[in-house]
């Protein structure tokens, strides 16, 4: 691993300085953003997501992920037997 890091299990990753060496762009992005988000106070965060929420794709992708998380733990199908069931 870069930097020196095992990795062994994921808990590792809990140990800042080697998973700060594993980041790359993208998620040290992700990971700036979370943090200024999570220090808005309640209203602001709000107002920021209503912002999100205005743009129509922002808003779909966002429903998508919702509807996969809440139905996420429900048993799965084959597709033959969903295709089936539609006609």
């Amino acid at each position: 691993m870069p930097g020196g890091c095992v990795i062994h299990t994921p808990l590792a990753l809990e140990d800042d300085a080697c998973y700060a060496r594993l980041m790359t762009g993208v998620e040290a992005s992700v990971e700036v953003f979370m943090t200024a988000y999570k220090a808005l106070p309640k209203a602001a965060r709000a107002g920021f997501l209503a912002r999100l929420l205005e743009n129509r794709k922002t808003r779909k992708y966002l429903m998508d992920i919702a509807a996969i998380e809440t139905r996420k733990s429900e048993k799965t199908r084959p597709f033959a037997d969903y295709l089936a069931a539609r006609r």
